[in-house]
């Protein structure tokens, strides 16, 4: 979060009623140096005339995917969600608050930024095993037929996405896009869902041709996805 604009003063001012530590900074690379450390759980990011949020945002969700971390991204803005959204897609930027911030709101958002399940390296996962747990009905075998049928359609389904980008194919945009959101809903990968859904909605729209910067954040997501899952069973 960048210094120092009266919104930030109200936020600063709830944060720190809920006992929170809260460490202001307009340089990117601070966040980076304490994300490393293991001392940000949340980075909160201020939509202002004066400031390139998404710019920010972009820049701190590559690093944190080279690193290897997934710190969620939170967007301040008194615009439209339907204003905001495609470009925060492409920042990867995780959910918003409206403005002006409201408390109940900024509890809501960040309690549920807080229920995301964390790895052994103390970071945000990109699943939730007890989720899919669930999903499998507590069955082992059927736990292991739906991540092998994962593991082998999914990179399928991204070329075939790919493909229908490159070649300004909404349709196969639209259904390779919808099939995999409903692949990733079953394992309870939910901002890759959310990621997926973003995809098809660009072949709804008939925009397959704009959809190639959020399909190469969104490429890069899944194959973290696959590596935590790997790391995760140990498969």
């Amino acid at each position: 979060m960048q210094k120092s604009s009266q919104e930030q003063r109200i936020l600063v001012g709830l944060l720190a009623d809920w006992e929170c530590t809260i460490m202001p900074t307009d340089e990117p690379s601070k966040v980076l140096m304490l994300t490393d450390e293991g001392a940000v759980d949340v980075a909160l990011v201020d939509d202002s005339e004066d400031f390139d949020a998404f710019a920010v945002a972009d820049s701190l969700r590559s690093s944190l995917t080279t690193a290897g971390a997934n710190l969620p991204i939170v967007l301040m803005t008194g615009r439209g969600l339907d204003e905001v959204r495609t470009e925060g897609l492409k920042a990867g930027i995780d959910a918003y608050l409206a403005k002006p911030v409201d408390a109940d709101r900024l509890f809501q958002t960040l309690s549920g930024l807080a229920d995301i399940r964390e790895t052994p390296q103390g970071r945000p996962a990109l699943f939730n095993p007890d989720g899919t747990w669930e999903m499998a009905g507590e069955d082992a075998q059927l736990l292991e037929d739906m991540l092998g049928l994962f593991e082998r359609d999914a990179p399928i389904l991204i070329d075939a996405i790919g493909i229908a980008v490159d070649d300004g194919d909404a349709q196969g945009l639209r259904t390779g896009a919808h099939t995999l959101k409903g692949m990733l809903a079953t394992i309870c990968a939910e901002s890759l869902t959310e990621s997926a859904g973003a995809l098809e909605t660009f072949g709804v729209e008939g925009r397959a041709a704009d959809a190639a910067e959020v399909l190469e954040k969104f490429e890069r997501q899944m194959t973290a996805l696959s590596q935590e899952l790997s790391n995760y069973y140990d498969r």
